[in-house]
């Protein structure tokens, strides 16, 4: 079988099973119609360079994870909510990507939130909810 790994499983591939890091042998044994796409280093560059433009010309509060996530420390703003709002928006129309976020109190719930806004939206977790949210998960 093939060596080559699933850097990134779309939302159509994962209903099949296919998972990020998973050898492509097995992903077209799940899904006989996977397609692929190369690497295209220089436009994720451009790309990304474009995105934490508009999320620095909001906030320097900002911990990179990785050339297309990032968590944001909104507690400066007073509707946190509005701002991401505005932030996709910017993101979109830069550069044709969609981007989801996720609204809470600290890094973790706030990852939470934004698997919960996927794809192309956002979540806002409020403290009241954090209980009864986890539970449901």
């Amino acid at each position: 079988g093939s060596t080559s790994e699933i850097a990134c499983a779309s939302y159509e591939a994962r209903a099949f099973g296919v998972r990020n890091g998973m050898f492509l042998g097995q992903a077209k044994e799940l899904c006989p119609d996977l397609q692929t796409v190369g690497y295209a280093f220089d436009l994720y560059e451009t790309v990304s360079r474009a995105v934490y433009g508009i999320l620095l010309s909001y906030t320097s509060r900002i911990e990179v994870v990785s050339c297309d996530e990032a968590y944001l420390d909104m507690s400066q703003f007073s509707d946190p909510v509005e701002i991401i709002r505005k932030i996709r928006q910017e993101i979109f129309a830069t550069t044709g990507c969609r981007a989801s976020a996720g609204v809470a109190k600290n890094v973790l719930l706030a990852r939470i939130a934004c698997r919960h806004a996927k794809p192309n939206n956002q979540f806002l977790l409020r403290d009241e909810e954090v209980d009864s949210f986890l539970v449901d998960q």
